[in-house]
């Protein structure tokens, strides 16, 4: 206590007992024993961080435990000692200072000591964080909407008030098999009668307590019964599958729809907590914190974050590399053509071959690739610096580079388009039998880089995205539902198909060479998916916006070519006019124009761009979980995702 705070100790307490201290004063001494002992005796409901600060040679760990007191002075009581009778007391002190955590109503021989370094105000905030704020928390409706400002996914226990049994039995097993989760997902117990809005969209009410949910921010998903609880890892399997997307692949994709207790079949509800932030932070829906996205936002726009000189080295070498394999002069075995050859290449299977490749292109999905190489090669070697990257993760950006091209060649074909990058596309110049064929000469040399990885599972996951690309191509060729909600369904997982799987399967298949674990491997699937749906929508949204001379291609192609994107399936719940219009296709005079005019009157483009910025904020949530310190790498995937939300071409 000093000058400065002595009105606040004053004000907030009954009684205060002082000590002021002097190394001359005998009776002042005498007295430190007694006020130590009356602070380990003292009764406290609140947690308490206790320092010792032995002399003003370590002035950062001031500033460092100010810093961490004043973000956790809710959930800590906060208190500083000092002096070098402390050391009499403490053999295993640090030689300058020390911090001590004590549990509520614990004794000095309960205290935990902070023995990370105290100069890093990462580690000790971490730290305190760790200890200060409960696993399992309650939420009110005092509390819920900074609660809902973490950002993360909540696992409730609804109960009534007084159960204190079910609360037990929840917090046993969120501490035995969850708390790794801790940083992924808030758990949180409810009075379930003041919480009564949640449970009736979950289709339950209090007699149904207690019950368990999460709520995504996006959808709540119902725990099938609270009597599994005790069961082994039933809890922990349930949040593994909110984390792995099974219960919203479920929900968006079926068929695994959830029978309710009446035998009705049901989807899970929309998300209710997140309904609580302010109104003025969600123009539309959010699955994640706008004020962490625009923090981000606006730092990386400050900060141009650079490619690793590896990375950037691999980028350049990785088109030769490509166009060596289409000449059959692979890198990977060094086989030269020779004469005797049964497959002669031809001047013209060459000039076809390369031509996409000799164009040039943004390289978006090989950088992805081997930037979440260098990610999960950092996450298992525990470092934020080192850019290391194998050889067949390298391949791995090989082939997504090729299988993107093919599809591109075939895409041509199947939309009759005649330009691509403001040039004549492969059909144009050569005809739809010819284009054809160089799609399947790539996707096959595609194959053989590919197999020369020699991994059953790395090649699985990646032939999964040419098999997902024609299940999106025959979606996109049959009518649509005619329901809103199927239609709209229908366009997300088409989606996926076409663009989320090449995105996700070229990440998973990085992360399953790096060794790590199912759980990394999922997140940079998730990442993978993320960023290929929000690439997607905002290219849904250009083709509305941007000129034909910064597409390459001419302007509203999807609506001439009888396609319902996110643009205009959102502009339909303000239009209704629309859905004859999806439903045929646009395929009458004029349909094609009324459709172009009712988009941009609707709210359809704003709406689209928002449901991409959702799938942004997921995927550099997916980052932060991957890669928790920043670094080159971490900035560059975060960056990534701000590119794409912004761009205009």
């Amino acid at each position: 206590m000093d000058s400065s705070n002595v009105e606040e100790a004053l004000k907030d307490r009954e009684l205060v007992l002082v000590n002021f201290y002097a190394d001359w004063c005998r009776f002042s001494q005498q007295l430190k024993p007694t006020f130590l002992q009356a602070s380990d005796r003292l009764k406290s409901t609140k947690r308490n961080v206790i320092s010792y600060i032995l002399n003003d040679q370590v002035q950062p760990l001031h500033s460092n435990y100010y810093k961490s007191a004043s973000s956790l002075r809710e959930d800590c009581g906060f208190w500083l000692g000092s002096g070098d009778w402390i050391l009499q007391r403490e053999e295993q002190m640090h030689k300058n200072a020390t911090i001590y955590f004590r549990e509520p109503n614990k004794e000095a021989e309960g205290n935990f000591q902070y023995t990370g370094p105290l100069d890093n105000y990462d580690y000790l905030k971490n730290w305190l964080t760790d200890k200060c704020v409960p696993l399992v928390r309650e939420i009110t409706f005092e509390n819920a909407e900074e609660l809902t400002e973490e950002g993360i996914p909540f696992l409730i226990l609804f109960r009534q008030k007084d159960d204190i049994e079910s609360e037990k039995l929840f917090n046993s097993v969120v501490t035995n098999e969850l708390v790794d989760q801790k940083n992924s997902i808030n758990f949180l117990v409810a009075d379930g009668k003041r919480f009564a809005h949640p449970l009736q969209h979950l289709g339950k009410s209090e007699k149904d307590l207690p019950l368990i949910a999460i709520d995504s921010f996006r959808h709540m998903y119902l725990f099938p019964d609270f009597k599994l609880l005790g069961e082994h890892e039933k809890l922990r399997q349930f949040v593994l599958d909110l984390h792995s997307g099974k219960l919203h692949r479920e929900f968006h994709q079926g068929p695994d729809t959830t029978p309710s207790s009446d035998g009705k079949l049901t989807q899970p509800p929309s998300s209710v907590f997140k309904q609580l932030k302010p109104a003025e932070t969600r123009p539309f829906k959010r699955s994640f914190s706008p004020h962490i996205f625009e923090a981000t936002l606006e730092s990386q726009q400050q900060r141009p974050v650079e490619l690793p000189h590896e990375i950037t080295k691999m980028l350049g070498s990785l088109k030769n590399d490509i166009l060596e394999s289409l000449m059959e002069r692979t890198m990977m075995n060094g086989l030269a053509t020779s004469t005797d050859n049964p497959f002669k290449f031809t001047k013209e299977l060459r000039e076809m071959s390369r031509y996409y490749f000799d164009k040039g292109g943004k390289m978006i999905r090989p950088t992805i690739s081997l930037l979440m190489s260098a990610a999960c090669n950092q996450q298992i070697a525990s470092t934020n610096s080192s850019v290391d990257i194998s050889l067949n993760q390298y391949r791995i950006a090989i082939v997504a580079e090729m299988i993107h091209s093919a599809t591109l060649v075939h895409d041509d074909v199947i939309d009759e388009s005649n330009t691509r990058r403001g040039q004549p596309t492969t059909n144009a110049r050569w005809g739809n039998k010819r284009a054809i064929l160089i799609g399947d000469f790539i996707l096959a040399r595609a194959t053989k880089v590919l197999c020369s990885i020699g991994q059953p599972q790395v090649i699985e996951t990646m032939a999964a995205i040419v098999e997902d690309l024609v299940k999106g191509e025959l979606m996109q060729l049959n009518s649509p539902p005619q329901s809103k909600n199927a239609r709209f369904k229908h366009y997300m997982t088409k989606t996926f198909y076409k663009t989320g799987s090449l995105f996700s399967n070229s990440c998973k298949s990085a992360a399953m060479l790096s060794g790590c674990s199912e759980s990394t491997q999922q997140l940079a699937s998730e990442f993978g998916q993320n960023l290929g749906l929000a690439f997607q929508l905002i290219d849904d949204v250009l083709d509305y916006v941007a000129s034909a001379a910064e597409l390459g291609k001419p302007t509203a192609s999807d609506l001439r070519l009888g396609l319902a994107t996110c643009p205009v399936l959102f502009a339909a719940d303000e239009f209704p006019e629309l859905d004859p219009l999806i439903e045929r296709r646009f395929s009458q005079p004029g349909d094609v124009e009324k459709a172009l005019e009712l988009v941009k009157r609707s709210n359809g483009l704003q709406n689209s761009r928002e449901l991409a910025r959702q799938h942004g904020e997921a995927a550099i949530e997916n980052i932060r979980q991957l890669l928790p310190h920043r670094g080159q790498i971490h900035d560059c995937l975060v960056n990534s995702v701000l590119r794409q939300l912004g761009r205009e071409k």
